[in-house]
């Protein structure tokens, strides 16, 4: 549906179709007033979204933080961001913001009401990445309510401060130890999972590139897995995406042992009579999902008592590879990290190794 501005007199107004009435003439909602021609622009925006959402048409200078938020989510987030980026947003708008900021008129909110709603959050055990995710939306959602949509005439959220303190909480590395009894349950009853937990641990590829992992992805006789995509549940179905910056695009070389767990699985998957381009075939003979995973990782912990996470398999692969002394540029470039930070402080974690091994180079200097 598309409308027009116009300029009548010194004002600016708006107008679109919505119809026809019982005798077959077009009906047309008209608005006018507007100071500018960006100002009308706005406010057409919001009608015809309102219109086409089946809501009743409002001024826009009375709208709510929660049509505010749903209508920001569906002509920029779905717009502008990738699939899981979308999920997100969905998601925390819905549970933790328009829950309790939504029933107030974009043009009262206020600083005070914004810290107000952030020290409940802290209060209420929110954590750290939950704050600042919730904050980092909010912070763009009315700023472009100031601009482009003039729909308020400031962004409050600059005025609010985050400065609470949290305990430093960091999850202990999974040992190899661990992982060996993962696997070893796995592989007689949980085959398929068996194979992608082994990729995962020797490869410190991310869930979502495993389970995207096509046939043309995996060459064992140069012994390299390629990463060229990841897979995504998307309307009920498994979809392939690229990465999502171009360090994830990367060829992994792989050792004897990983290459030699793949050759007896793809010669096992020949017997599914799949012709799915997908490697990893669940028990439906269905493509391996992230949800099947997670249902995987339950069952890991109800029966070895290891409670691991696909994602610990990835820290994991990157503190052995610094423990043993491995050039961290291809530690980085392994991983598919865009900079050499993201490596060193989130997936490759001090040990007890790492810590007597710098004592002894020290040492070594005197």
């Amino acid at each position: 549906m598309k409308g027009s501005v116009r300029k009548r007199g010194n004002t600016y107004s708006y107008y679109f179709d919505i119809g026809k009435n019982e005798n077959g003439k077009r009906r047309r909602k008209e608005k006018g007033g507007f100071k500018t021609k960006s100002e009308a622009e706005s406010a057409l925006r919001l009608a015809i979204y309102q219109f086409e959402n089946g809501n009743k048409i409002v001024d826009e200078s009375n709208i709510s933080v929660a049509q505010y938020m749903n209508f920001w989510y569906e002509k920029y987030v779905l717009l502008n961001t990738r699939f899981r980026t979308q999920e997100r947003y969905e998601a925390i708008i819905r549970i933790h913001i328009n829950p309790y900021l939504g029933h107030y008129k974009l043009k009262n909110i206020t600083s005070a009401i914004l810290q107000e709603f952030f020290d409940n959050a802290y209060k209420n055990g929110y954590s750290k990445a939950l704050i600042r995710d919730v904050a980092n939306i909010l912070r763009l959602a009315l700023a472009m309510a100031v601009h482009p949509y003039q729909m308020t005439i400031s962004n409050e959220m600059v005025n609010v401060r985050l400065k609470y303190s949290f305990k430093d909480y960091e999850r202990d590395i999974i040992s190899k130890e661990e992982v060996n009894i993962v696997l070893n349950f796995l592989k007689d009853d949980y085959y398929v999972f068996y194979v992608i937990y082994s990729v995962g641990y020797m490869t410190g590829m991310r869930i979502s590139e495993v389970l995207g992992l096509q046939y043309e992805d995996v060459d064992l006789f140069n012994n390299v897995i390629y990463v060229r995509h990841q897979a995504l549940w998307k309307d009920k179905q498994l979809i392939l995406v690229e990465p999502k910056t171009n360090s994830s695009i990367r060829d992994i070389s792989i050792g004897n042992t990983l290459t030699n767990i793949l050759k007896e699985y793809l010669d096992y998957r020949k017997t599914l009579n799949n012709k799915s381009n997908f490697i990893f075939i669940n028990s439906y003979n269905n493509p391996v999902t992230r949800s099947n995973v997670q249902k995987i990782k339950l069952t890991i912990l109800k029966y070895t008592g290891v409670n691991i996470r696909f994602h610990d398999l990835r820290r994991l692969h990157g503190t052995l590879l610094c423990e043993a002394n491995a050039n961290m540029k291809g530690v980085q470039t392994r991983l598919g990290h865009c900079n050499l930070n993201t490596t060193m402080d989130s997936y490759v974690k001090k040990t007890k190794k790492i810590d007597l091994d710098t004592v002894k180079v020290f040492e070594e200097l005197l």
